[in-house]
């Protein structure tokens, strides 16, 4: 904190002033945000503060969106999920990054759900949080196959409503991020997407060296699109999404980090006051999350085993549009 309150005073020489100031304890950093000069470049400043000032980890609080399209269909049946049971994740613990989560909802109901609301007002619909958990643990008397139902899931909302579209930002990630590691959570679905940012990669690689289990949805900007952070991370696992026909998704993107493919386009989940259709590369993610968990606990050799069972859907191995191919449950967890 001494070390903040230093780089502060070095950074007010160039009119920056600081908005705010948090302990991230479980990533052992201090973050500090700073508001910039009155109608200055931010690039600019960045480069002309890191020069001066090289030994500071500096960059830009960018801005990341939730990876989703609403309004379509998908089956656990894809990935060969048992109908009777996941007793290898009974006591999984797992972290959302995403928007709030309705606990009200008919479909979580009663589940081990625990809510931090880290984003200011407005916030952003509880929409696509609680479809993702209702992946995981929606109730079977209202109509779902949960992938993981007796897990305990910690829901970090960082996302706040925008003008025209929900958003978050680097800050509000890394606080996220941290109070997930404060729950000793196994795994983390990464429902989102944005550039790259060199905070936000160092704290993703200090998670990863303590072997929790990192996947992000690879992105909707299409075949064309630059990839996307925080799927492009070395370590981070890139979920694709297919349709029913295990056909890849039009928009989804594609590139060398890609890792997996799993049900991602018209995945039938719950809504912030119902149920709907969703598709987006986050849809998958969570499916290919809970896939890998399983191995995780099952098996030291996880990683290989995962790779080896994957249903191959493009060229022979991996290849930049399917990863490994499409996600398998393995079989001794069911």
């Amino acid at each position: 904190m001494s070390e903040a309150i230093e780089a502060a005073r070095d950074l007010g020489t160039l009119q920056f002033r600081i908005k705010h100031r948090q302990a991230l304890e479980q990533l052992g950093m201090v973050l500090s945000v700073f508001r910039l000069p009155p109608n200055s470049d931010a690039r600019r400043q960045l480069q002309t503060a890191t020069q001066r000032l090289p030994h500071l980890q500096l960059e830009l609080n960018h801005r990341y969106g939730l990876l989703a399209y609403s309004r379509q269909q998908m089956a656990q049946g894809m990935i060969q999920f048992p109908l009777n049971g996941t007793g290898c994740l009974s006591d999984a613990r797992v972290g959302l990054l995403d928007t709030a989560v309705n606990l009200q909802h008919p479909a979580l109901a009663g589940r081990r759900i625990e809510l931090m609301q880290l984003a200011p007002p407005p916030l952003a619909s509880s929409n696509h949080g609680t479809a993702i958990a209702s992946l995981w643990l929606g109730h079977p008397d209202t109509g779902f196959l949960p992938l993981m139902p007796d897990a305990s899931v910690s829901v970090a909302a960082v996302f706040r409503q925008g003008d025209t579209r929900s958003d978050t930002t680097t800050d509000l990630l890394l606080g996220g991020l941290d109070w997930l590691l404060g729950r000793e959570v196994e795994a983390i679905n990464l429902g989102l997407g944005g550039p790259h940012n060199r905070l936000l990669t160092l704290a993703l690689e200090k998670i990863l060296a303590r072997d929790v289990l990192l996947v992000a949805a690879a992105g909707n900007q299409g075949p064309a699109a630059f990839p996307t952070y925080p799927a492009a991370q070395p370590g981070v696992i890139a979920a694709t999404a297919v349709d029913a026909n295990r056909h890849l998704y039009q928009n989804a993107n594609r590139g060398a980090y890609i890792d997996f493919a799993a049900p991602g386009v018209q995945v039938w989940a719950a809504s912030e006051s119902g149920t709907a259709y969703h598709t987006g590369t986050s849809f998958a993610s969570p499916f290919v999350l809970a896939a890998l968990l399983a191995e995780k606990r099952l098996d030291q050799d996880w990683w290989q085993n995962s790779r080896e069972s994957a249903q191959d859907l493009g060229p022979n191995g991996k290849d930049d549009s399917y990863g490994w191919g499409l996600v398998r449950w393995p079989a001794d967890c069911g």
